[in-house]
């Protein structure tokens, strides 16, 4: 009974740490994306893109029927913030016209009408996929640790959005082609050396 209070304790203090990182990263990315966080005011929406809305909600569906609703309805949040976070860092490098999409069992995918016109822009946009989760991931955690008393259920969703954001996160980071750690490994193997990014794009996709 002595060494329960202490480690409650150590939890809870371990828990609002946390919290005020996930709080400060989440600012933090914020920042590196100001200008890219909201479609540009000037954007149009002519009609509605009927295709699009029956893709996200097959999405939505496929997920919760084969993970279960908790388990689906987290991945779909965090594929969205992740695919939201390479949106708006199109936006950020002048690309107002990008949008992404989310496609049944594969996950989602942003796009634009037009490429990145330099290699920083280009590693920037594919970083920020990944980098956008981190702060929301680590918020969910600490959230989890001091919602058990009060709601067990939302303690679970939140440390299972948790957790599937950071494996998501360490998957789309390995570097594998068309991964974005391949993505960035080939970004990066281009500033050094040329030839090298066309070795490991064909090495890559060989894999």
């Amino acid at each position: 009974m002595s060494s329960a209070c202490p480690r409650s304790r150590t939890s809870d203090t371990m828990a609002t740490l946390m919290i005020v990182v996930g709080v400060l990263m989440c600012l933090a990315t914020a920042y590196a994306l100001r200008g890219g966080l909201f479609a540009p005011r000037k954007t149009k929406i002519v009609g509605m893109d009927l295709r699009g809305l029956a893709f996200g909600a097959l999405s939505v569906a496929a997920a919760m029927w084969f993970f279960g609703p908790l388990f689906g309805i987290a991945i779909i949040i965090a594929v969205v913030i992740h695919e939201y976070g390479h949106v708006a860092a199109f936006r950020v490098a002048g690309h107002a016209d990008a949008r992404f999409r989310l496609i049944p069992l594969m996950g989602g995918v942003a796009i634009s009408d037009t490429m990145p016109d330099s290699q920083e822009k280009d590693f920037f946009i594919t970083l920020m996929g990944p980098a956008i989760g981190l702060g929301p991931m680590i918020l969910a955690l600490g959230l989890s640790g001091i919602m058990w008393d009060i709601s067990e259920q939302a303690a679970v969703f939140l440390s299972t959005f948790a957790v599937v954001t950071g494996a998501l996160n360490f998957f789309n980071l390995l570097p594998v082609w068309p991964l974005d750690g391949g993505h960035m490994m080939r970004v990066i193997a281009h500033a050094f050396w040329p030839p090298l990014a066309y070795l490991l794009a064909i090495a890559m996709s060989a894999a």
